[in-house]
This record gives structure tokens, C-alpha cells and sequence, in this order.
């Protein structure tokens, strides 16, 4: 079995400035945020499409040997706010992360996926949403995504977005990258959505960048031998 690298793509955004102000609401659904504060939404990027194709093991059909191949079209949107509330010296953002597994085909236990959330520059400090273990397989059930620790305006533990599953056990589990976090997903396949989360604080007049990296198998048949791949799309985000 041999691989190759994995390809990369970046594209580089274009500043939008939304501003949409809203006052003591709710945010919206399809932040998944269980919480409500005042912010501003400064970006909606998004959904960004891709494809996914992993390669599941062999069956037997009529006796002979084939490959089996879990494969979907994930798509991906990252939403940024900033809350209201500013101090002297601080402004806090938050970027959001949402993950729709669509046209889910094979067997679903097979795949993976990766988010990662990179800032470039401007960071004083930065927390991050946690992952979440192995879940029981319970018929189609949400979960919730907590804050891994403390940040203004909200405590360690506070619920900020769930993942969905049907059957199967998928897990979501974060580790610590340079500048950012990383959040790998098992049995990506089962996984109906999912939601990542990176909170910043940067001084007054100083405006984030994030860099927001999906990385997803790409396996393919290269006349009879299994070539595993994996390619990974970049997107970044400026305010």
C-alpha cells in the first residue's frame, strides 16, 4: 500500500463587515449555541462544500474479493461574533464552526474528519470548546460540545453547541495545535453535525484572524492498489 501527500487548497477571504447588531437574543440555530449574549455577527462564511471517500475494507461478492468504500459530501461554515460588552483594553470574539455530514453513503464506521482553528496574529488569549468521548449507540441522539475552560461572559462546562449521531459510536476529540486547537471525528460517517468553537481576546483596535483548516479521507483505487489520501481544504477569515 503506498500514499501520497495530501493536497492543500487556500483561499483567502475577502473582509465583510456584517455588523448585524443584536441586543439580548438567543443566537442563532445554526450557531448551535445553547446561551444567550449580546453580539454582533462580523462574519458568515459559507457552507463550504467537499467530498469525502474512505476506503472500508474488503467483501466477498460471488466469490471474489472487493473493496468497500464509505464516502459523503460534508459541508462546513464558520460563522464569527463579537460580544457587545467592551472593555477598556479587551474585545472577545467567537468563531463558530458547523459541520453537516450530507449524502452519507457505506459503511459509516470507516471514515473520519478533522477541524482545525488557527488564529494568525493579534491574540492575547484564547480557550476552546471541548471534544466529546466515545457515545453510546442510542438510536439517533444530540450531545453536547462544553467549554473546556473559563472565559469571559462564560464558565468551564457551559454547553455551546451539541453533535448529533444515529447508532454506531463516534467521537469527537480535541487536541492542542500551535495557535489553535484541532478536533478529530471517528466514524465520521454516523455523524449527523457537529460544531467547533474558538473564543479569542485581543486589545481594543485589533482585529482576529482565523485560519479554519477541514481535512477528510480521499482513498482511491489506483488499478487494484489502495491508495489511502488525505486532502484538506483552508479557508481564512479576517474581520
Amino acid at each position: 500500500m503506498r500514499s501520497r501527500v495530501g493536497r492543500s487548497y487556500s483561499v483567502v477571504l475577502a473582509v465583510l463587515a456584517l455588523c448585524i447588531a443584536q441586543a439580548a437574543v438567543t443566537l442563532p440555530a445554526r450557531a448551535d449555541f445553547t446561551m444567550t449574549q449580546n453580539v454582533v455577527l462580523v462574519q458568515d462564511r459559507g457552507p463550504f462544500a467537499t467530498s469525502y471517500n474512505n476506503f472500508a475494507g474488503y467483501r466477498i461478492v460471488r466469490g471474489q474479493r472487493r473493496a468497500t468504500w464509505s464516502w459523503g459530501e460534508p459541508r462546513y461554515r464558520v460563522i464569527v461574533y463579537r460580544l457587545t460588552e467592551r472593555l477598556k483594553r479587551w474585545n472577545y470574539f467567537i468563531a463558530v464552526v458547523n459541520v453537516a455530514n450530507t449524502n452519507r453513503h457505506g459503511p459509516r464506521r470507516a471514515s473520519w474528519s478533522s477541524v482545525t482553528i488557527k488564529t494568525r496574529r493579534a491574540v492575547n488569549y484564547s480557550t476552546h470548546s471541548s471534544g466529546h468521548r466515545r457515545v453510546e449507540p442510542q438510536k439517533c441522539r444530540r450531545y453536547p460540545v462544553n467549554l473546556s475552560a473559563g472565559f469571559h461572559g462564560f464558565s468551564a462546562g457551559t454547553t455551546v453547541g451539541h453533535f448529533s449521531t444515529c447508532r454506531d459510536r463516534p467521537s469527537i476529540q480535541r487536541s492542542s495545535v500551535r495557535r489553535g486547537a484541532s478536533w478529530f471525528m471517528t466514524q465520521f460517517g454516523a455523524i449527523n453535525s457537529a460544531t467547533a468553537h474558538k473564543y479569542i481576546r485581543v486589545r481594543r483596535g485589533q482585529r482576529p484572524v482565523f485560519r479554519v483548516t477541514f481535512t477528510v479521507p480521499c482513498d482511491w483505487n489506483d488499478h487494484g492498489t489502495i491508495v489511502q489520501d488525505a486532502c484538506s481544504r483552508s479557508r481564512t477569515v479576517r474581520y
